[in-house]
């Protein structure tokens, strides 16, 4: 193995490193940072918005049915010292390909939809005269602009404190809706998500539940942007802390913004507009019906930031995977892989742009095409989770046991009878 190459790619293995929690932490919360975007404030608001509490089983389940791929990610990186896309590279280079092509597509529209998101939100300010699309473009610049200059440490700083203010915003919000419990007229009917014609809402739901797949390679990376930052590899029983806070913060928020869509909006005769700017305003309306009026500035910017932090993630994240794709397919030196991280930064900035500029009609539509490219893409990526966390080169100790193995194999056969699904409703049914 080239020892040249940047560890962030190829990764050569590092002795066992000496216990240290706190320099661990990072990574896992990252993930839950991009994760608690889109997926939180969009899908599973809405989920809870039309249809009450009755999706609350099916964002359980997906969350239990991708936490392994996720887990993998991390687990991988700290049994065998190299990134899990240098697993991927084990075991052929015709994997690492996959997921460049997938990533170069999904990356594109999930950076743009996150970003169009973030710009909707801050028009909500109503201090700058610009259109939600031109916003979008400026706020995606400034995102590049920091993580070209601030790098992995922005990232981890903004991160744990964001997660913290939105999850207080949303506990308190909660708490004060409960009273009223959504009380709703008599002759109220709750609709049911279990038709045809609600799949393609369901499969959106589950495509960013709790994030893309894809996002397990980015937290493996971070690992070694971590490392840099502490001079400390984390260890496997570190890392796995780590994974869970991440994990099961996004999994409690999850719930909780269903909760707020299922109190506040279930059946009073109110959806989400397509609006950018009329959606952030019914998003922060959420909270100030129940919190009150006074609250408005402090859950926009809470929002605001939120977004703007997924932003920046998935600017930093899908960059560095296809930095590392290009890396381990080219055989290039370190100093390479932070130029080409650098020119992927720009790339994906600038190809963002472009279609919320030319190509996006309305919020919602580009969020859910985004969400179901992912969806659609999750079984094959899991599948190669599964298969490099089973590798030879993987300690036994640290390989997937029996109920990881169950749990992994009834994910895969859930994301593909799912997908096979929204084939068949697509094509019969034109939803």
């Amino acid at each position: 193995m080239n020892t040249e190459m940047s560890r962030e790619a190829l990764a050569v293995p590092v002795a066992k490193p000496a216990s240290n929690l706190r320099k661990a932490l990072g990574p896992g919360l990252l993930m839950s940072c991009a994760a608690i975007g889109g997926s939180h404030l969009v899908w599973s608001t809405r989920a809870g918005a039309d249809f009450g509490w009755s999706l609350l089983g099916l964002i359980l389940l997906a969350n239990l049915l991708k936490f392994p791929f996720f887990l993998y990610g991390q687990r991988y990186t700290s049994a065998t010292g190299e990134s899990l896309l240098a697993g991927y590279h084990r075991h052929g280079a015709v994997f690492v390909w996959i997921f460049l092509l997938i990533n170069i597509l999904t990356g594109t529209i999930n950076i743009a939809g996150v970003a169009m998101l973030s710009g909707a939100l801050f028009a909500g300010y109503g201090f700058i005269g610009l259109s939600v699309p031109h916003l979008t473009v400026a706020l995606m610049a400034v995102c590049a602009l920091l993580l070209l200059l601030g790098h992995y440490k922005l990232l981890d700083m903004m991160a744990k404190g964001i997660i913290v203010l939105l999850a207080l915003g949303t506990l308190a919000a909660v708490a004060l809706a409960l009273p009223a419990g959504g009380a709703r007229g008599a002759d109220f009917v709750a609709p049911s998500p279990w038709t045809w014609a609600s799949f393609a809402f369901l499969i959106s739901l589950l495509g960013w539940m709790p994030a893309p797949v894809d996002l397990s390679a980015w937290s493996s990376l971070w690992m070694f942007s971590r490392e840099k930052q502490t001079g400390h590899f984390a260890t496997v029983k570190e890392t796995t802390i780590d994974f869970y806070l991440g994990y099961l913060s996004a999994v409690v928020l999850a719930a909780l913004f269903l909760a707020l869509g299922a109190l506040v909006m279930f059946g009073s005769g109110v959806s989400f507009s397509a609006s950018g700017i009329d959606f952030s305003r019914q998003l922060v309306n959420l909270y100030a019906a129940t919190i009150g009026d006074w609250s408005r500035p402090l859950i926009l910017t809470a929002a605001f930031f939120t977004m703007f932090s997924t932003t920046i993630t998935c600017l930093d994240g899908y960059p560095r995977s296809l930095a590392a794709c290009c890396a381990l397919l080219g055989g290039l030196s370190a100093e390479r892989f932070r130029q080409i991280h650098q020119g992927w930064i720009l790339l994906s900035t600038l190809a963002a742009s472009i279609v919320v500029l030319f190509f996006v009609r309305n919020l919602l539509q580009l969020l859910t095409f985004a969400a179901v490219v992912s969806f659609v893409t999750s079984p094959i990526l899991a599948g190669i989770n599964f298969k490099v966390m089973n590798g030879s080169n993987v300690p036994e100790e640290y390989r997937p046991g029996p109920i990881l193995k169950a749990l992994s194999w009834s994910g895969l056969a859930f994301f593909f009878v799912m997908t096979v699904g929204y084939v068949y409703v697509t094509f019969f049914y034109g939803t």
